[in-house]
């Protein structure tokens, strides 16, 4: 027998021609009943409950191997017989290390038994004969050809392999340290998948975990603190490094103004070695108010002034207030002031503010009951329809090639959808899309599903035509990706999912419910911020699921090369995962 060498390729003359194609020298081709014993399987009637009731007995079907998700292994069934099923039915106890193959609706899913276990009609076991069979080779083998295996198998309604003519199949085989050298190098690349995919799993299950706190709760963006509490902090011997510790602190140049202006020198020093001590970031007004003692160039953005006169309310001696209010509200921040007409103003006006005592004690926010469920005191309610409209279909004539987006380029997770370049003619019905819009599978199982994705910004002449079972929404007085996880929290997919009409299987969500939809809306800085995260977490996932496709393509090519050449013709290297 030839040694095994991953470094050193077989020469071609080290090859041969077969019944199955060109095989190394040293492989025989039999067939699968030479070195399997292929057992077939039944249903133990369901109407006697001494069959099932407390069963302990593997019983496997075309379900079970379903629910594998690529992993080559399984350790248990969904249902379960007792001792009397399987003797009554006489039914075959297939031994662990045996192969699973299911052979019926549909055929082509294959596992290793990490157990004893036996089976439906709907599969078939494979039981070695002898010692020199590696069963996971033959797993990967019977993978690798399950096109083949599907056209094998007759029957009209329902495509069944047989059990004659599996028994038939013509197999490569290799000699025994070959089998399980395959194996164990393309076991290494799934369970490297597999810890991969695990990985994905628990970081979506954090998100989800993520959208619920954020898309009820909000996040905090930061706090501006308002001058008086730096007295507050002197007058009353606060200690600021209990602090909670937040790298989010914000200060305009008012505050520092207003301390330098304080009259008692000796005053002044000890606000401004606080003032100091404190870590913070200082960040422009939102407004320009002239005259040096209220803005200062560079300072200050040349903003409208509304919020600004709503809270200075036509007195001059509030305006550095107003300054501080409004550049808090603008910003999305907690203003923190012991100065009650302010932080009264700037809740009146949408923004959030809170004393100093409820700083230190951490409660940071007020919350009230809504249409919504629970939410912070300073969101609103709206409906979907108040903030943005769903778009209305547009001919297109004129154009000869049109960037098209079919429901499977729309993804049930990951944020943006794809598109196809086709002719326009070959476009016959449509749903009218523009670069930013958001699609929202509107039929059910997509919609049920997750599927929704915003339109890329590459799209062709800025614009795409989509399948006609999307709503097209175009985003006005929203975010565009806080809108994007609104849709995806479950909580309100389900409002829409409960409004579906029609017939079975073909259920599709109204215009109008997803227009009278109730959404919750914070203030568009904390929106955005919300989106940001959950966005970072989506793109890392996606950045993954990418690299795992690209080693899901290369295993393919490596079963390909190792189950028809062998070992001894490939160099191997590390992947992404």
């Amino acid at each position: 027998m030839n040694s095994i060498s991953p470094n050193k390729p077989r020469k071609d003359n080290e090859f041969k021609q077969s019944p199955i194609g060109k095989i190394p020298e040293d492989w025989e081709v039999v067939k699968l009943g030479d070195v399997f014993s292929v057992e077939t399987g039944t249903t133990p009637s369901t109407k006697r409950e001494e069959y099932w009731e407390n069963g302990r007995i593997n019983w496997l079907t075309p379900t079970d191997l379903s629910k594998l998700n690529g992993k080559i292994h399984i350790s248990g069934s969904e249902r379960k017989i007792t001792e009397k099923a399987l003797k009554d039915y006489n039914l075959t106890l297939l031994p662990k290390g045996s192969i699973i193959v299911s052979t019926r609706a549909p055929v082509g899913y294959v596992a290793v038994l990490d157990v004893d276990a036996t089976f439906n009609q709907g599969c078939k076991g494979l039981i070695p004969k002898s010692s020199e069979i590696n069963t996971k080779f033959y797993c990967y083998y019977l993978l690798a050809i399950k096109q083949r295996l599907e056209q094998l198998s007759g029957g009209s309604t329902f495509k069944e392999l047989s059990k004659n003519a599996l028994e038939n199949l013509l197999i490569p085989l290799p000699p025994l340290p070959e089998q399980q050298k395959i194996a164990e190098i393309l076991s290494t690349v799934d369970n490297a998948i597999q810890k991969v995919d695990e990985a994905i799993a628990k970081t979506e299950r954090l998100k989800k975990g993520l959208m619920q706190e954020l898309l009820t709760k909000g996040t905090i963006l930061g706090f501006m603190f308002d001058t008086t509490v730096f007295g507050d902090i002197l007058d009353n011997k606060i200690n600021i490094e209990k602090f909670p510790k937040y790298d989010r602190y914000y200060v305009t140049h008012v505050q520092y103004d207003e301390i330098l202006g304080t009259p008692n020198e000796t005053v002044r020093k000890r606000v401004l070695e606080i003032f100091q001590k404190i870590p913070k970031k200082e960040i422009p007004t939102e407004s320009f108010v002239v005259g040096l003692k209220y803005s200062r160039v560079g300072k200050a953005k040349l903003g409208g002034g509304v919020l600004l006169e709503a809270i200075r309310e036509g007195n001059l001696k509030h305006t550095r207030d107003a300054l501080i209010g409004e550049t808090a509200i603008k910003n999305g921040l907690i203003l923190v002031t012991n100065d009650k007409r302010l932080l009264n103003k700037v809740r009146d006006l949408g923004g959030q503010a809170i004393t100093l005592g409820d700083f230190l004690k951490g409660k940071y926010r007020e919350f009230k009951e809504s249409e919504v469920g629970k939410i912070p005191r300073e969101w609103e309610v709206l409906r979907l329809g108040d903030v943005a409209e769903i778009r209305s279909n547009k001919t297109i004539n004129g154009i000869e090639k049109v960037a098209f987006i079919p429901m499977e380029l729309i993804p049930n997770s990951g944020i943006y959808a794809k598109f196809e370049i086709r002719k326009r003619e070959d476009v016959k019905s449509f749903t009218y899309c523009e670069k930013g819009d958001l699609l929202l599978a509107k039929i059910t199982p997509s919609l049920e599903n997750g599927k929704q994705g915003i339109v890329p910004d590459d799209a062709l002449n800025g614009f795409a035509l989509a399948t006609t079972e999307v709503f097209p929404i175009s985003c006005r007085n929203i975010d565009r990706l806080f809108l994007f996880y609104v849709l995806k929290f479950q909580k309100f997919r389900n409002k829409i999912i409960a409004s579906m009409i029609g017939t079975t299987g073909r259920q599709r969500a109204s215009k109008e419910s997803l227009k009278n939809l109730q959404i919750p809306l914070p203030p568009l800085p904390e929106q955005r911020k919300i989106a940001e995260i959950l966005s970072t977490v989506d793109n890392a996932i996606q950045k993954v699921d990418e690299a795992i496709a690209k080693t899901e393509g290369l295993k393919k090519g490596l079963m390909q090369e190792l189950l028809t050449k062998g070992i001894g013709h490939k160099e191997f290297k590390d992947t992404e995962i």
